[in-house]
C-alpha cells in the first residue's frame, strides 16, 4: 500500500513528495502464538514503564494462555519432539512467575523475573523462525 505525503522544505520554495510504503499484512501460520507474544509484549513494555497492574492482575492468565497454546495444534514447521520440549518448559517458566507474583515479591524483582520471561520466549520464537525457514528450503 502506498501513500503520498506532500512535504514543504524549509525555504518554502516548492513542495516534495513522498512516496511512504506501508508494510504488506502477513499471514500468520499461528496466530494464536502471535497473540500470545502480543499480550506478553504489551506486559513487558508495562512493567518497563513503571506499572506493574498487568503483570500483577494477570500473571494467571498468562500462563493459562500458553498451556492452552501449548496443548494446540502445532504448524508442521514447529510439530516436532524439540518444539513442544521447550514450550512445556517455559509454561512451567509462566507459573513460577505466577507464583512469585503471587508470593509478593517487589516491582523490582517482578520485573527481573518478567524480562527474563520475555528473554525465553524471544528464544522460543527464533527457534520457532529457525525451524520454519529450514522445513521450507528441505
Amino acid at each position: 500500500m502506498t501513500f503520498d505525503t506532500n512535504a514543504q522544505n524549509k525555504s518554502k520554495k516548492s513542495k516534495a513528495v513522498a512516496k511512504v510504503e506501508s508494510p504488506a499484512p502477513t499471514d500468520s501460520d499461528w496466530r494464536e502464538m502471535d497473540s500470545f507474544n502480543q499480550f506478553l509484549t504489551g506486559m513487558v513494555t508495562s512493567a518497563r514503564e513503571g506499572d506493574l497492574t498487568p503483570i500483577r492482575k494477570n500473571a494467571d492468565e498468562l500462563t493459562k494462555q500458553f498451556i492452552f497454546l501449548g496443548k494446540g495444534e502445532y504448524p508442521p514447521a514447529n510439530d516436532n519432539v524439540e518444539f513442544r520440549t521447550v514450550m512445556g518448559e517455559f509454561s512451567d517458566r509462566c507459573e513460577e512467575l505466577s507464583r512469585f507474583i503471587q508470593a509478593g515479591n517487589a516491582d523490582e524483582l517482578v520485573v527481573a523475573e518478567l524480562e527474563k520471561l520475555n528473554r525465553s520466549f524471544a528464544e522460543i520464537m527464533q527457534m520457532r523462525q529457525a525451524q520454519k525457514v529450514e522445513k521450507e528450503h528441505n
